[in-house]
């Protein structure tokens, strides 16, 4: 009771003295967060910002680095990465959480990602494709008749469609920029036909990671409007500067670039070019990270980058080696946000209570009159903290100066509360689970940070259901009664439209799993992309949406491959010791996914020359044909034995040679049986010829046959010529009749199993 009679008491004698009024409060600036809602925080916070640089596996380390500096609680604001620390930094600033991306370090097979090797998984093939893989050693595409070499070891589409799928499976996807997601997010590229880096801060975020990471000559550049993008590494590989440019206070650099390589190791071409390369970049790398406010260098000693075993002990050594700044950091920040709250700093003295009864608020007023004064800057920084719980829209510290005291008020605007909550739209996730999430908004102040996570725990939800569209629309909320409404597009696909192609349309939408109608979700987005992916029409492929009309469309934005192709097969055998093959076609003539080609194969006693008209799938079916002109022929050497004295023994000698040729046309119909077999139904039209070269060994002879025949395989080996798993089997028919036209009548039957 004193202490309220004293307040006016006071207030009344100090009217009539002179009186200063002051207030205190804290310029906001606007941040975006996800689904289109906007935080306010204080200007005066630094801005946190982190640069990942390149490194291949050595930078998966940077999985450690985050979960260090998250663990401690420092807020990252602004993410630039290179090469592979644009993908680490990309999945974070998604929504990833630590845990997801040790989990995607961990279980990703980098090695077959980003594998040189270029030949599909016989299992993707079909059968006859399989023959045609197998006997070729290497392959040049061909325009028109003139041979291109490729631009880079690996195409890298598996690289392209695992980033796809994966940005998909994050919790956020990024609206009209990169700063819509979580943390704003940028990639570092180099423009190939300019020389000019590129910072990307808008598109398809897997294209963008795809883009940064384009290692030159070991993965195809990316086709980006005008541009050729390769990785950023060649002009920044460390992104200190373009952090700073991006609005970054205070950067953090992360460095798990790979060091030169020692004398004892340049001692073979590749690595001397390799050393040609880096030590420009090591330069470079050194400017960038004298920028830098904190250095984070994982000791990763010799590991190479193309190294992605022990991939747990990388994410230690990462994790230990940013413990130890986290102290400075931590200092850094508190010490850049005190000097700023210090501008125009003034002293309080004599500081008596107001009638305030908010708790928080109430104890700030106790702790202040105990001190003899308090500065503006640590009453900024309370406000701070008050801002920090979400609860006030608005803060600003009144001050009334008398002769003998200080009146301080708090003049403040509260969120207001959200009294009930309904999501809208919602049917493919249980209801309890959708309420247990939405129930910790209830009763708590209209705070747009809480209702993004908790949107980003519904989506979360979804994505671990398969449905990678699934999104948030919008929200209603009424401040007057408390009711919030959320709005949820569950992602269904209303149209699709095929973008890019020279072949024909049906072609490519026979291969989606994904249909009008349907959710898109990712068992079917992936079989999807690996269908188109291993049909061999396309060099790249992208899949995205669009919004059209306020419903979905999916895109099919495919970039063809050069169709002419030739294959070059060597194969030695003790009947007719060496022998070369060449393999030319075009495997897509005018876009009908129809191959013709000549195939010629042959050594010094054999021979063959065969046009082949393919059709692997006849539209949208799974029926296919071939139409074959073949000529063959192969010279035979005789032999008799010689006879000996002991049956221990033998000896045979030479006796002739005669030459069998076979020519004709044949005829093949059948129907696949998914990748692993097929049924083929053929009529043969076929002239055997048999003359003698060397001695009088046959009877020469000529017919014509012409004979009906039906044959299956089943091969689902796993590797050609020496699989270690898997089963081959073929089994034919096939009968030569006179009423057939033919002068040799026949019947043949065989089979032919293996397993491994």
């Amino acid at each position: 009771m004193i202490k309220i009679i004293i307040i006016p008491l006071l207030f009344f004698i100090s009217v009539s003295y002179s009186q200063e009024k002051k207030t205190i409060e804290l310029e906001l600036n606007a941040r975006n967060l996800p689904f289109g809602l906007v935080e306010y925080f204080p200007k005066d916070k630094p801005v946190i910002g982190l640069a990942l640089s390149g490194g291949g596996a050595r930078a998966l380390s940077q999985v450690g680095v985050l979960k260090a500096l998250d663990e401690a609680g420092i807020e990252t604001n602004v993410i630039v990465g290179t090469s592979m620390g644009s993908i680490v930094g990309g999945l974070y600033a998604s929504g990833f959480t630590i845990d997801e991306l040790d989990s995607i370090a961990l279980n990703t097979n980098w090695g077959e990602m980003l594998s040189l090797n270029q030949k599909k998984s016989r299992g993707d093939l079909f059968i006859s494709q399989k023959i045609t893989e197998d006997r070729a050693l290497f392959a040049l595409r061909l325009d028109g008749l003139n041979p291109v070499l490729p631009t880079s070891f690996s195409e890298g589409q598996k690289l392209t469609n695992f980033l796809y799928l994966l940005t998909n499976q994050a919790p956020v996807h990024p609206g009209k920029s990169f700063d819509d997601l979580w943390i704003k997010y940028r990639a570092v590229c180099t423009d190939l036909i300019t020389g000019d880096m590129v910072v990307l801060e808008s598109g398809q975020l897997s294209m963008a990671m795809r883009a940064s990471s384009s290692v030159t000559f070991f993965l195809e550049p990316v086709k980006w409007d005008d541009k050729l993008l390769v990785d950023g590494g060649l002009l920044s590989n460390i992104p200190v500067d373009i952090t700073k440019e991006n609005g970054a206070d205070l950067i953090i650099a992360v460095n798990t670039t790979s060091p030169l390589h020692p004398k004892e190791k340049i001692d073979l071409p590749w690595y001397i070019a390799d050393q040609v390369v880096s030590i420009p970049i090591k330069k470079l790398n050194a400017i960038q990270l004298s920028l830098a406010d904190f250095v984070i260098t994982p000791v990763l000693d010799d590991k190479s980058s193309t190294d992605f075993a022990d991939i747990d002990s990388l994410i230690s050594l990462g994790y230990m080696s940013t413990l130890p700044v986290i102290h400075n950091i931590k200092a850094a920040v508190d010490s850049f946000f005190n000097s700023r709250l210090k501008h125009d700093e003034f002293f309080i003295k004599n500081i008596v209570f107001n009638n305030e009864k908010k708790k928080e608020l109430f104890s700030l007023f106790n702790k202040y009159v105990l001190y003899d004064s308090v500065s503006s800057a640590e009453i900024k920084k309370d406000i701070a903290h008050l801002y920090e719980t979400g609860k006030y829209q608005s803060i600003i510290m009144e001050v009334t100066e008398f002769p003998d005291s200080t009146i301080l008020m708090f003049n403040y605007q509260l969120y207001p509360v959200v009294k009930t909550i309904r999501a809208i739209g919602i049917t493919q996730i249980d209801n309890q689970v959708v309420d247990s999430i939405l129930s910790i908004l209830i009763n708590n102040p209209f705070n747009n940070r809480a209702i993004a996570k908790t949107i980003s725990k519904i989506l979360r939800n979804y994505r671990l259901k398969g449905y990678l569209l699934a999104d948030f629309e919008r929200l209603d909320f009424d401040e007057l009664t408390g009711n919030l409404m959320l709005f949820f597009d569950e992602g269904l696909i209303s149209n699709i439209k095929v973008k890019g192609n020279f072949t024909g349309e049906t072609l490519i939408t026979r291969e989606l799993q994904l249909k009008r109608g349907e959710y898109f979700v990712y068992d079917k987005a992936k079989e999807s992309l690996d269908n188109l992916s291993n049909s061999g029409f396309f060099k790249d492929i992208a899949m995205y949406i669009i919004e059209e009309d306020g419903k979905n469309t999916l895109i099919i934005h495919v970039n063809e491959k050069l169709s002419g192709i030739l294959r070059f097969g060597f194969l030695v055998d003790e009947a007719y010791n060496a022998q070369f093959s060449l393999d030319i076609r075009d495997e897509n003539i005018f876009g009908s996914g129809t191959e013709a080609g000549l195939y010629l194969y042959g050594g010094a006693n054999n021979g063959a020359y065969i046009f082949e008209l393919i059709n692997n799938r006849i539209l949208d079916t799974y029926l296919t044909y071939n139409l074959s002109i073949y000529y063959k022929f192969s010279d035979i050497n005789v032999y008799h034995d010689v006879p000996q004295s002991s049956t221990k023994t033998f000896s045979r000698v030479k006796t002739g040679e005669y030459n069998q040729t076979f020519y004709g046309i044949s005829l093949s119909l059948g129907t696949q049986i998914e990748k692993f077999g097929n049924l083929i139904f053929t009529g043969k039209y076929q002239f055997d010829e048999a003359k003698n070269l060397e001695g009088d060994v046959v009877d020469p002879f000529k017919t014509k046959l012409v004979s009906l025949g039906v044959n299956t395989t089943i091969d689902n080996m796993d590797r050609y010529p020496y699989p270690s798993g898997g089963l081959y089997f073929t089994g034919f028919y096939e009968t030569a009749q006179s009423f057939l036209g033919g002068d040799q009548s026949f019947t043949s039957l065989g089979m032919d199993f293996r397993y491994f």
